[in-house]
């Protein structure tokens, strides 16, 4: 048996990726419902560039307090890398990504 929550959220998921395609294909921005976005894209490039910043600026939050910057995850590996490193990714992250690449590679 289905609960009635999950039915409600798989209905609004729907509706939202139908409206994300409509958007899309009509070239309007889905944030600010301006007709400045690329055929093909979500947003203009105004709120791309706003959504870029706040990407970074998460990342540097994630970077200051030492958690992992894909996952957000409190599992970061600081005391094993390498002195100078730029990444502070969790042990999750990490062995997923590696799995990623030697799969993509065909190795």
């Amino acid at each position: 048996m289905v609960k009635a929550s999950t039915l409600i959220l798989r209905k609004y998921r729907e509706t939202q990726k139908s409206r994300y395609e409509t958007l899309k294909d009509q070239g309007i921005c889905v944030q600010c419902g301006q007709a400045k976005a690329r055929e093909n894209r979500i947003h203009c490039q105004d709120c791309a560039d706003k959504l870029k910043k706040s990407i970074i600026k998460n990342k540097e939050k994630r970077r200051k307090s030492g958690k992992c910057l894909l996952c957000g995850g409190n599992k970061s590996y600081r005391d094993m890398k390498p002195d100078g490193s730029y990444y502070v990714n969790c042990f999750k992250c990490r062995n997923f990504k590696n799995h990623y690449v030697k799969n993509r590679e065909g190795k």
